[in-house]
């Protein structure tokens, strides 16, 4: 069986701008999968073109960027890389009076890879759990909020807390929007996400030469679509908020749990949920 590796989402999205740190993290998650004691021996160019499956010049790099990065201790002698942990150093305390216990916690997406995973496979799966996780967010809320009504792809009483704009995705993945709606694309296709329904608000209930001067008035930077109704007549603007989606596969929705450590003192109460972050243990 495959060991889970939970890695925490809140490190994910500090890293998200900078390519190069995903991949570090990406090759620490490797390590502490294949490895108990989260170490590489041997690190010549042709072990880590194996054991990360990239290819010449990319394994040069890599090497190169284990000796200066914030996941790895390098020892030139025995020329070895250490994977650091990926655990919180701020603790939270758990219980009541004097049941009170002191634990780190994270959240965190539970990663289980296979055999012959490819780095820039785990990079590019990294982008999708921030969106995934974006959007898990939203529908643990959405009990909350009340259903508008909808005339085809427009909703004339939006939800706007259950929309998730497209530029908003895009700066939680740490992309462009034409590469967030790329990646978003590809989930679809992969029957991982679900793309139901457009959001719109309504700011200009009767469009015509005036209230559009009157909108631009006070919403110099702002722009508006046109919409015309068939059944009555007419025309009315209306500003797109962006669009619901929803996680289909179960199994993307749990891996995101948070995760207590096994660190206690001052207490003989055990943390009731916990793991270690490198895969030794699982409890749940």
């Amino acid at each position: 069986m495959h060991k889970i590796i939970n890695v925490p989402v809140e490190l994910i999205r500090r890293i998200r701008w900078n390519k190069k740190s995903l991949e570090m993290l990406v090759c620490a998650i490797m390590i502490k999968r294949v490895f108990q004691n989260s170490v590489l021996y041997d690190i010549r160019v042709t072990n880590v073109m194996k054991f990360f499956h990239v290819s010449h010049k990319k394994a040069l790099k890599l090497i190169e960027s284990f000796k200066d990065s914030e996941f790895f201790v390098y020892n030139e002698k025995k020329n070895c890389i250490f994977a650091k942990s990926f655990k919180s150093k701020c603790a939270v305390e758990y219980g009541y009076r004097k049941n009170k216990f002191k634990a780190f916690e994270d959240y965190c997406r539970k990663m289980q890879l296979d055999d012959d995973i490819k780095l820039r496979d785990v990079v590019r799966e990294l982008r999708n759990i921030l969106a995934l996780c974006e959007i898990d967010a939203v529908e643990r809320t959405k009990d909350n909020l009340i259903v508008g009504s909808n005339q085809k792809s427009f909703v004339t009483e939006p939800e706007a807390k259950m929309a998730i704009p497209q530029r908003k995705l895009a700066f939680t993945m740490g992309f462009s929007r034409s590469s967030a709606c790329r990646y978003m694309k590809e989930l679809i296709d992969d029957k991982r996400v679900s793309k139901t329904q457009i959001v719109a608000e309504c700011v200009i209930p009767e469009l015509n030469d005036a209230t559009e001067r009157e909108w631009y008035e006070k919403h110099p930077k702002q722009r508006f679509l046109a919409w015309h109704d068939p059944k009555y007549g007419g025309w009315s603007g209306w500003i797109m908020l962006g669009s619901v989606y929803s996680i289909i596969k179960r199994e993307d929705s749990d891996a995101f749990q948070h995760v207590i450590y096994n660190y206690r003192y001052g207490s003989e109460i055990e943390a009731t949920c916990s793991s270690e972050l490198d895969g030794k243990w699982q409890h749940n």
